[in-house]
């Protein structure tokens, strides 16, 4: 008689939403989803290992909820597609009910598509879903989960705080899951991005945890160090006299601490770069002005050497080369800054560009070039089908090493690099990424050479091997280069680094961070745990986070790990970010790991109502024709709003929708406004019909004046409103690259020529609640919303002419037609004398003369005027 055995358990998930034997029962994900359905949580774990399966069981763990769907965000848009085919691979639901949200689907469609009831699923990225919530097309109702893939992002201005900020309304029903692989060095970035994304709870794992463990691949790591060929040491050798001639002028002027160069990195620079500027702004004497502007030249050209040295140890003669091609055409151009005119027309540098186009000639270059052709031909010989992935910091060497590589039959390499267009070199559209990524997995290509672009959150095809052709310090990017490899089968890493340069010191700098960042995060599972038992012992859900929070605001001095030092350079360690045990299962039960789906089911209270939003009582009365007069065929017309105003009403702002990259707008949106997002043809921000408002940044002052653009953007200002108002933001005493009395001349021009008020503030936050006074005080007499209208450009030719002859004053449309219809063309028409002019219909003496004299008037150009006219001297 034989005993009948029951059946094995499953090796995959079971669940409704799931395909069948698709999702792999993984220890860790459940352990980490199953505390993830309980906390807003911060879940670290290496790339690799399956972020994305942890977020999709706790979504469809949230679509239990009667009527509810989760929105999924990532940085980009290819990266928003990967985790879309991911859940339409391993769910039932399909492409009706999971939806990619971009950019180029029209507003209407997608409101329509946020409240449809079939959708329980929106990837998107977050700048997307910032603007539909600024723009009034969506909310948050009906969400139950929000989901930031890259967590680390979420410091500063980058969106996802203001989304989370929005979301978050403290309903233990509405959950926050946020996924990184790598959080930072330091408690004080972890601690931002939890507090930015309200979390209150860590789940980290390592490759070393046990229920992680059987699931990670082998990965080889080799560090290959290579030496610079003599010719090469040479060119360092000049560039580094010349270099150390700056730096003790620097020293001198108490710039900079120290001549030791061993001590002075481009983070040393870059300081003496901001106590320059902040001497500049302090100093009003001729004699001091002149010697810090000298001291600016020698910083500018140091950090231009510092540059050169880098690309000569770490990427090549070709980089260097391209580099000094680029700067010497600036030069010939007469487009280079009086700095860089005279470091390339020194004698050291005539000799540099010698050296360079000599070892150009002779074909000698960086060791690191023959080395990867080698390595790649030596991976297709052994596997034919192997896929490569090659970083590199600079285009320059992507573009160079793809057509070396190229060379070789095996090897069928395509450059992959950012969407950012760098003077002649275009980047990659969006579209083509994907497809170069497509080819790459199909086997079109077997090499990618790319950049940091490729670091982060692309689905890149498992890659046999990895290689960086050069040393990155950051412990971050390092982990994300490393996790292209190793994913489902062993894979290699291959890291080249010149001895005696400063790949050496961010050797050691990356392996120093990268061993504090795993303190830290060992540290917070000890605490992870303590905290755990408070709970256990009663504590709430608040006092846990609080707890997590403050303890994450400890001092690090007593926590850190000796430094290791660097025998080469020791400022390349501080300079590296420049260069742009336990699990926690005792908290269920061991049925609750053992049928995760017990989680899943469908819930048995109703989904809480939301809080009814605020709604405004209507009015029903008109506004003055005169100041809302009605549209016309040559005009853009904007309905704004259709609800009241008055002085107790939130004011309405209509913003170009080109300002949503500004955290002004953000504020704005998370002030009690109403918001319209347009692209406005005139204007940044609009509050009436009468004020239009265009703000400027510093920077943008400084770039709009030297390229002219400032003055045309007012005059279209002044001419659509009677109130235009210029907001300045920031300092303009610290523009320093244009003469004092010039921007002090320009400023009063605005003021006093142009008649627009000028208002300076402080920041953004100083900007958005000058701009909210503004609207509020407008909009306080007005009984209902504005039009706004805009003369269009006409598209025919015809019409186009008709407004040339009519920009001239004294002469209508109806004019214009009429002169044109009897000269036919603007030659004959300008060409002709007064009295022949007068014979056409309503055109006397006076507009005839006008006309000739506009036909024969001189113009000057601005720099032509200087001396009568207070415009700005670019220095």
């Amino acid at each position: 008689m034989t005993e009948s055995s029951s059946p094995s358990p499953s090796p995959f998930i079971s669940h409704p939403l799931l395909q069948p034997d698709k999702v792999l029962k993984r220890a860790y994900q459940v352990n980490l989803f199953a505390s993830c359905a309980k906390s807003n949580c911060l879940v670290v774990i290496p790339t690799g290992l399956g972020k994305t399966i942890v977020a999709l069981l706790l979504a469809i763990h949230q679509l239990k909820q009667p009527g509810t769907r989760f929105l999924f965000l990532a940085p980009t848009r290819p990266l928003v597609e990967q985790h879309l085919r991911t859940f339409l691979d391993l769910t039932v639901m399909d492409a009706d009910q999971l939806y990619m949200m971009t950019g180029s689907i029209g507003p209407e469609k997608r409101g329509a598509i946020y409240t449809d009831p079939k959708v329980r699923g929106i990837f998107l990225t977050p700048q997307i879903l910032q603007n539909d919530l600024i723009r009034g097309i969506t909310t948050f109702k009906g969400v139950s989960l929000l989901i930031f893939d890259e967590a680390h992002r979420a410091v500063g201005n980058y969106a996802y705080t203001f989304l989370a900020n929005k979301y978050f309304t403290g309903d233990p029903s509405r959950k926050i899951l946020a996924l990184t692989a790598s959080p930072g060095k330091n408690r004080e970035k972890i601690t931002e991005v939890m507090q930015n994304l309200h979390l209150d709870m860590v789940e980290i794992r390592t490759e070393s945890d046990p229920d992680v463990k059987p699931y990670v691949q082998d990965v080889e790591i080799e560090w290959i160090d290579v030496e610079l060929p003599e010719e090469m040491k040479d060119v360092l050798d000049t560039l580094e006299r010349l270099q150390k001639k700056l730096v003790e002028q620097l020293h001198q002027n108490e710039l900079l601490d120290t001549v030791d160069m061993q001590k002075i990195s481009r983070k040393s620079f870059l300081e003496a770069q901001t106590l320059l500027d902040r001497l500049i702004i302090q100093n009003q004497s001729p004699e001091k002005l002149s010697l810090l502007f000298y001291c600016k030249k020698l910083l500018a050209n140091a950090i231009r050497i510092s540059h050169m040295q880098e690309l000569i140890e770490a990427q090549g003669i070709n980089s260097l080369h391209e580099y000094l091609k680029k700067n010497s055409t600036k030069v010939a151009e007469g487009k280079g800054g009086v700095s860089l005119r005279e470091l390339f027309s020194s004698t050291a540098m005539v000799h540099i560009l010698e050296q360079t186009d000599a070892l150009i000639q002779g074909n000698v270059d960086h060791p690191k070039v023959a080395l990867l052709l080698t390595m790649l031909t030596q991976q297709f010989s052994v596997n034919a089908n192997s896929r490569v992935l090659v970083f590199c910091h600079f285009r320059d060497t992507v573009n160079f090493m793809v057509d070396e590589v190229n060379k070789s039959p095996k090897i069928l390499a395509s450059r992959f690099v950012g969407q950012q267009s760098r003077g002649i070199q275009k980047g990659l559209t969006q579209k083509e990424q994907l497809q170069i990524l497509q080819d790459f997995k199909e086997g079109t290509f077997n090499t990618l050479i790319a950049t940091s672009v490729a670091e982060e959150g692309l689905d890149i095809s498992e890659c046999d091997m990895v290689v960086f052709y050069d040393v990155v310090p950051s412990e971050i990017r390092a982990i994300q280069r490393r996790g292209r490899t190793g994913r489902n089968s062993a894979g290699k890493v291959v890291i080249f680094k010149t001895l005696g340069t400063r790949e050496e010191g961010y050797y050691w700098a990356e392996r120093h961070r990268e061993r504090q960042m795993q303190s830290v995060l060992q540290d917070l599972r000890k605490e992870m745990k303590q905290m755990e038992k408070n709970r256990r012992d009663g504590k709430s859900t608040t006092e846990k986070s609080n707890n997590l929070l403050q303890s994450l605001k400890k001092a690090e001095d007593n926590k850190k790990t000796p430094e290791n030092q660097n025998p080469v350079n020791d400022g390349a360690v501080e300079d590296a970010n420049e260069i742009h045990s336990e699990n926690f299962s005792e908290i269920l039960e061991p049925s609750e790991l053992s049928e995760p789906s017990e989680l899943f089911e469908p819930s048995k209270s109703p989904e809480k109502p939301e809080t009814p939003e605020k709604s405004e009582k209507s009015e029903k009365s008109s506004i003055d024709a005169k100041i809302n007069p009605p549209p016309s065929e040559d005009a853009i017309v904007f309905p704004f709003f259709d609800q009241p105003l008055g002085s107790s009403a939130s004011p309405y702002i209509l913003i170009d929708s080109r300002e949503t990259a500004s955290p002004l707008t953000r504020m704005l949106a998370e002030m009690d406004t109403h918001i319209k997002l347009q692209t406005l043809p005139i204007g940044d921000y609009i509050v009436s019909n009468r004020c239009g408002i265009e703000r400027k940044s510093i920077s943008d002052f400084h770039s709009s004046l030297k390229d002219g653009r400032l003055f045309d953007e007012l005059m279209r200002l002044r001419k659509q409103f009677s109130r235009p108002i210029l907001i300045l933001e920031g300092d303009y005493h610290s523009i320093i690259s244009i003469n004092r009395s010039a921007v002090l001349g320009t400023l009063t021009s605005i003021v006093l020529k142009m008649e627009i008020y000028l208002i300076q503030t402080r920041d953004a936050q100083d900007s958005a609640e000058m701009i909210y006074a503004l609207a509020k005080k407008e909009q306080k007499a007005q009984s209902r919303p504005f039009s706004i209208r805009f003369q269009k450009i006409p598209e025919q030719l015809d019409k186009q002419l008709e407004q040339i002859v009519a920009g001239i004053p004294g002469i209508n449309i109806a004019r214009a037609q009429d002169l044109l219809r009897e000269f036919r063309t603007l030659r004959n028409l300008f060409n002709a004398p007064s009295e022949e002019i007068q014979r056409i219909h309503n055109i006397g003496q006076v507009i005839a003369d006008k006309i000739v004299k506009y036909a024969n008037l001189d113009y000057y150009f601005k720099d032509e005027k200087i001396s009568n006219e207070e415009t700005p001297k670019i220095l």
